[in-house]
């Protein structure tokens, strides 16, 4: 219970601190190619988080397939194994990943602003539940 509390806390950080730091139009200066470049930042940051996602979504694939060609090995470990964490990092990938058109030019800055607001807040799940899982799964193995 204790590593969950400590994994919700850093959670809940990380969320807070990107909803305090979320981009601004401005952010970059008045100027529109100030503006033309914290969209393009966006969207390189947008492009970083869901290649991320795609690859903790092979990662978890990779685990499901060792584990289902190994049923009889890996049984008794998975009896024991809480598996809601890599359920809810698999989701969150998932939702990561979904294409929403955003728009070009000037006025596409809002929509972009949303997308990666979702990607990031998605990418920071998927890290603490995977972190999680495979801290359980851990403790489990030493015992």
């Amino acid at each position: 219970m204790a590593s969950f509390l400590v994994g919700l806390t850093i959670l809940v950080v990380a969320v807070a601190l990107t909803i305090c730091h979320r981009p601004k139009e401005t952010d970059h200066g008045s100027g529109e190619n100030e503006k033309a470049k914290l969209r393009e930042h966006l969207i390189l940051d947008i492009r970083g988080a869901n290649q991320y996602c795609l690859g903790y979504i092979a990662l978890l694939g990779v685990m499901v397939v060792i584990a289902a060609n190994n049923r009889s090995a890996f049984l008794p470990f998975l009896n024991k194994l809480e598996l809601w964490p890599f359920k809810l990092a698999f989701l969150s990938a998932a939702f990561a990943t979904l294409f929403i058109p955003a728009g070009y030019g000037a006025r596409s800055f809002a929509w972009i602003r949303i997308i990666w607001f979702r990607t990031i807040i998605c990418e920071q799940v998927l890290v603490a539940c995977v972190c999680y899982g495979l801290w359980k799964a851990l403790t489990i193995l030493i015992q």
